[in-house]
């Protein structure tokens, strides 16, 4: 692995340690701490996710433009700026002022930085590097999660102004990891550029339609199901703590990190069209668990739950390094950013559509048909992107190249 994508690694670590400080408490903040009603927050919380959503294909055409390396130090500049005005939100108008600040910001990251490993490391070392990175992002969520649990006090405003300090800083921390990345990741030089495109002729390319339809429904069914459904069915549906739920949500990110180096490695020389659909078929598999949790005693269930989550994390661990890597292997350089911008795009959409679903279905009490609906989904899924492998080369594929028998 390259040095300088060690140091880029390192600072998304960092940054992520920030993440889990903070991304659990803002609705807590906004309601207890600033006493905005619970649905007007809910509803700042989608309109980060929204607005992130809006602003990607834009991002995707800078990115071509000036390079991945400057839109992520930029993103970086602005989300920083937006977690450390957070102290400053005091009605319903700054909430959506500053939480959009810090959505701009946001919105920059991801294919901003996807792009960036991908000029920093090519051929199979590529897909390796996104799931380190997967690993490093859940790794330090988690730990930042531990430490906010110590410090956050519901009843102390003081706790929640330090905790986006300290979150702030360590977007800057990952800025300077990524500014001694001199001369990568910046404009193409002229040699480089040798076609210009836009977004018409990304959309043409199928391949990248057939992917961005398979994230779409894999991942409404998968991790957009998870957010709002998974809370649904333990606390309302099992009538389990929340306790349970934090529970669940620590067996999945600890199996993330025990084993995603060792699905890596059982990854490599695959074909990427068979990995992902079984990421389909194990995505399934956790839903069907959680679905016989809700009829059977409270332990029990608490139980089922958790090993249902931790079933979705071995499905995350192949996604997470096949998926990227796939897309940026059938993206063209002059291109990546709208390439990468698109996949954002795409998994972003499944995470408003998702939510939004399950609320309405689960909030009317149909459990059993939010089951179905979702484990079919997820099938669906592994059949589309089954339909991809013919239009791939076997590189493209992550298959090992056929060696002719010795004549």
């Amino acid at each position: 692995m390259p040095a300088s994508l060690k140091r880029l690694l390192a600072g998304l670590a960092f940054s992520a340690l920030g993440n889990g400080l903070t991304i659990p408490l803002l609705i807590v903040y906004l309601h207890d701490i600033r006493g905005i009603p619970t649905t007007t927050a809910g509803l700042v919380v989608a309109w980060v996710a929204g607005l992130q959503f809006l602003l990607t294909p834009a991002i995707g055409w800078w990115i071509d433009r000036v390079g991945p390396r400057p839109v992520l130090m930029q993103g970086l500049l602005i989300e920083a700026s937006g977690v450390a005005c957070f102290p400053l939100i005091s009605d319903v108008g700054t909430a959506f002022l500053l939480t959009g600040l810090y959505a701009l910001g946001a919105a920059h990251l991801w294919p901003s930085q996807t792009a960036l490993i991908a000029r920093l490391v090519d051929g199979p070392g590529r897909q390796r590097a996104y799931g380190v990175q997967f690993m490093l992002l859940n790794l330090g969520i988690g730990l930042g999660g531990l430490v906010s649990a110590v410090i956050v006090n519901e009843s102390d405003p003081g706790s929640f102004v330090l905790l986006y300090r300290l979150d702030a800083l360590t977007y800057l921390v990952y800025f300077a990891a990524a500014a001694t990345l001199v001369g990568l990741g910046g404009r193409l030089p002229p040699a480089e550029r040798t076609a210009e495109g836009g977004y018409r002729e990304v959309l043409r390319d199928r391949r990248l339609v057939t992917l961005m339809g398979f994230t779409f429904v894999t991942a409404g069914c998968g991790w957009g199901a998870q957010e709002v459904g998974l809370p649904i069915l333990v606390t309302q549906q099992a009538g389990l703590s929340v306790k349970w739920l934090a529970i669940a949500y620590a067996c999945n990110t600890a199996v993330i990190v025990a084993a995603q180096l060792f699905v890596i490695n059982r990854v490599e020389g695959r074909s990427r069209t068979n990995v992902l659909a079984i990421v389909g078929a194990v995505y399934a598999g956790s839903w069907l668990v959680a679905g016989v949790a809700t009829f059977v005693p409270p332990v029990t269930a608490g139980v089922l739950f958790c090993a249902g989550l931790a079933v979705f994390a071995i499905g995350e661990t192949m996604w997470s390094p096949v998926s990227p890597g796939l897309l940026n292997d059938i993206s063209p350089e002059h291109l990546r950013g709208r390439y990468n911008a698109m996949g954002t795009g795409a998994f972003g959409l499944a995470g408003v559509a998702g939510p939004a679903f399950s609320a309405l279905v689960l909030g009317h009490g149909h459990v059993g048909i939010w089951i179905v609906v979702t484990v079919l989904g997820c099938l669906s899924g592994s059949a589309l992107i089954l339909t991809l492998r013919g239009k791939l080369t076997p590189a493209e594929d992550g298959r090992e190249p056929e060696v002719a028998p010795a004549v």
